[in-house]
């Protein structure tokens, strides 16, 4: 469920709507997962983290794993701003431990 604002970095054929987690729909289907005994594996660009401590926030019942650390871009349209790209990932990792 990758999605940036820089459109290089996500396969257009995979890539999905931004704010995808903050969907009433999405998280109709999110809130069946605890019931279940079932996690929510997020594959996630960093700046996408924010919305993952809201909706982990929202359903604290439902594990949920990181997968590729959130998603750390060093690449395209952030190739230059390397320290900033860790600042913000360091911080919302935080948040979300």
């Amino acid at each position: 469920m990758t999605w940036d604002v820089d459109t290089t970095l996500a396969n257009p054929l995979t890539a999905s709507p931004c704010g995808l987690l903050r969907d009433p729909a999405y998280r109709e289907g999110f809130a069946q997962l605890a019931p279940l005994g079932l996690s929510y594996d997020a594959w996630l660009f960093f700046p996408q983290l924010p919305e993952l401590f809201d909706i982990a926030k929202a359903y604290p019942d439902t594990p949920v794993i990181i997968k590729h650390c959130g998603g750390v871009v060093r690449t395209a349209s952030y190739e230059q701003h390397c320290q900033d790209v860790f600042d913000s990932w360091s911080r919302s990792m935080r948040e979300l431990a």
